[in-house]
């Protein structure tokens, strides 16, 4: 039986202690809480043709979600509602799930949460006497291994083919920020984006970091001039001092470690430890 519970995170109160436990799940939490990231995310990851059927106006950040006993505490979800604004308008959710790793095979799959979270709302849809909502799922990844999606093929590899059709099967979008190159990365055109999956994908690389620390936690002037998205300067930080050792010591001695240059073009948000 689904039970209803609230997600909401005190993105105000972060502190160095925010991201003891678990700290990729929770850097992807508070990110993806701050509507104009999520906004930028889905229009990055959508085909043009699709991204133009959603009314981005009507988007919000669901402040509940419905999990089984299963899925617990394990299923960082995020979940965006909303309507489409391309023939008679339904509603329509986006949710939001993170992984820092693949599963192993000993553990639900990504493809198996997610079917498990889409039936759930429809319950609670029908429950509430309301149309059915479209759900897109968006898992975002930053493993070392590849991931995959899951299809009837690779769950069933000895099934024969004329059987996969009773597979329940859907789509869904895999971000998989740790195979992007860093080019890419860098040209995305969302200024934040291009932070957000540098630290996703390098908090485990030492060698990048001790080189290109800055490009990760310094943001453009203009995203602290913006609340909420200064949280994400202060978010970032934390959750890259925590993870990396590198920006853990250069973050002792951040005056000097930037230059002139920086300290009049780039603003950074200190905090008081």
């Amino acid at each position: 039986m689904a039970k209803e519970k609230t997600t909401e995170v005190k993105l105000g109160v972060l502190d160095t202690t925010s991201f003891a436990h678990h700290p990729h799940d929770k850097y992807a939490k508070i990110i993806l809480q701050v509507r104009e990231i999520a906004l930028q995310i889905i229009e990055y990851v959508l085909d043009p043709e699709d991204f133009a059927c959603i009314d981005l106006e009507s988007l919000t950040l669901s402040n509940t979600t419905f999990i089984d006993e299963t899925l617990k505490e394990t299923f960082a979800d995020i979940c965006y509602v909303g309507k489409t604004k391309t023939g008679e308008p339904f509603r329509i959710n986006f949710l939001f799930e993170h992984k820092s790793d693949k599963p192993d095979k000993s553990e639900e799959s990504s493809q198996e949460q997610l079917n498990r979270y889409i039936l759930n709302k429809r319950m609670e849809d029908r429950k509430q006497n309301r149309d059915l909502a479209l759900t897109i799922p968006i898992l975002l990844y930053h493993g070392s291994a590849a991931l995959e999606k899951e299809t009837p093929t690779t769950l069933f590899p000895k099934a024969p083919k004329n059987l996969l059709k009773y597979v329940p099967s859907f789509d869904y979008i895999i971000l998989d920020i740790s195979h992007l190159k860093d080019s890419e990365i860098e040209a995305i055109k969302f200024v934040d984006l291009r932070n957000i999956f540098l630290a996703f994908k390098h908090s485990r690389n030492e060698k990048y970091l001790a080189e290109h620390w800055k490009k990760v936690i310094i943001f453009a002037a203009q995203t602290v001039k913006n609340f909420p998205l200064n949280i994400i300067i202060k978010a970032t930080f934390l959750y890259m001092v925590h993870v990396s050792q590198t920006v853990s010591k250069k973050s002792k001695n951040l005056e000097h470690e930037r230059s002139p240059e920086e300290k009049g073009y780039y603003c950074l948000l200190f905090l008081n430890f």
